[in-house]
């Protein structure tokens, strides 16, 4: 009897190491399957972290780019923005400017009698006028020229207050002409003269 019950007791001792051993086993595949479970997570985490730091760092150096190229065109539009105030200062200036106005009848005179007869004389500016945006500031002067340049100066009234040329705003009020025989300049034969007054409007901001 006694060999029995030690028998059956063996077997219980042997059915519970195994079930001890199988629970063992689980809880250690469960543990593992927990831990790879996370470890996948984690390794997943990261990759996105260093994605999105990635991300960061490329949006980072685009948003630098991008500043720079601002800062740049910034720059590039404020010295366009004065040299245009400067280009429209000499043909639109903010007063009268009769000095700098003066010049430009000169240079006007010097061009055209550098060929051809073309003298002014008795220039006289006359009381500015004002309208609502603007003021014009009327000028009469007595001129000497040949056809030529008769026609060319009227071209270059008619062309003033273009950027390139930076010729002061102006435009022909009045004219009064008078022909004239006589020696043209640099010539051999008579040449028909224009002697001619007129009255011009120069344009200035108020």
């Amino acid at each position: 009897m006694s060999n029995i019950s030690e028998k059956i007791l063996k077997q219980r001792e042997g059915i519970q190491k195994q079930a001890y051993f199988v629970l063992c086993l689980i809880i250690m595949i469960g543990m593992g399957f927990f831990t790879y479970t996370k470890y996948i997570e984690f390794s997943t985490a990261l990759n996105g972290v260093a994605k999105n730091n990635a991300t960061i760092s490329v949006l980072k150096a685009d948003f630098a780019n991008e500043q720079d190229k601002y800062d740049k065109n910034m720059k590039d539009f404020s010295a366009t923005n004065v040299q245009i105030q400067k280009q429209v200062e000499m043909v639109f200036p903010k007063g009268d400017k009769y000095t700098e106005l003066t010049r430009d009848i000169d240079a006007i005179e010097k061009e055209l009698g550098s060929k051809e007869t073309f003298s002014i004389s008795n220039i006289e500016y006359q009381k500015p006028t004002q309208t609502e945006y603007y003021s014009i500031l009327p000028i009469r002067m007595n001129i000497k020229s040949s056809a030529q340049n008769f026609i060319s100066f009227l071209h270059m009234i008619e062309n003033s207050g273009a950027m390139d040329d930076q010729v002061r705003l102006m435009d022909m009020s009045s004219i009064r002409l008078n022909f004239d025989k006589a020696q043209a300049k640099n010539a051999g034969t008579p040449q028909e003269l224009i002697n001619f007054s007129v009255l011009i409007n120069a344009y200035f901001q108020k």
